[in-house]
Order: structure tokens, then C-alpha cells, then sequence
């Protein structure tokens, strides 16, 4: 599935494809979470808050090619 139709899918209460979409972003969200915090614990907290805040959103998203600019906008401020 492409992105556009993932997001299609996980606005559509499509959790495997929610699931998709932030597993393509995990590795970016682990460097900069793990980069502030210096903690594991700390930064899979705000990965998962991050994830959560995304998710709540995802219906208001138009176009899926700022996915990954959602979910980075929702983990900054988890990591102050």
C-alpha cells in the first residue's frame, strides 16, 4: 500500500495500517527522541505519547505526504 492509502485506511479506524504508517517513522522518531532525552525509558514515553497525540489527529490530516511532519510536530514537545 502506498502511504496515501495507508493514511486512507488508518483514518478509517484501520489500525494495521496506523500501524504501517508509524513503523516507517519509528527509526526517525527513536534518534531524535533518544538525542534530547539521553534516557530509553523516557524517550519510548514520548514516542508513545507522540503516537498516541497522532492518532487522535489523524482524521484532520488532508495529505499524507506530512505524515511524518504530524508526527514529528507531536514529539517535540514531549521531549521538554
Amino acid at each position: 500500500m502506498s502511504t496515501e492509502e495507508l493514511l486512507m485506511a488508518a483514518q478509517a479506524h484501520d489500525h494495521e495500517a496506523f500501524h504501517q504508517l508509524v513503523s516507517a517513522n519509528k527509526q526517525k522518531l527513536y534518534s531524535i527522541a533518544i538525542a534530547y532525552l539521553k534516557d530509553e525509558n523516557d524517550a519510548l514515553e514520548a514516542i508513545q505519547e507522540t503516537t498516541c497525540r497522532a492518532y487522535t489527529k489523524l482524521a484532520k490530516l488532508k495529505e499524507p505526504k506530512i505524515f511524518s511532519d504530524l508526527v514529528n510536530t507531536y514529539s517535540y514537545p514531549m521531549l521538554y
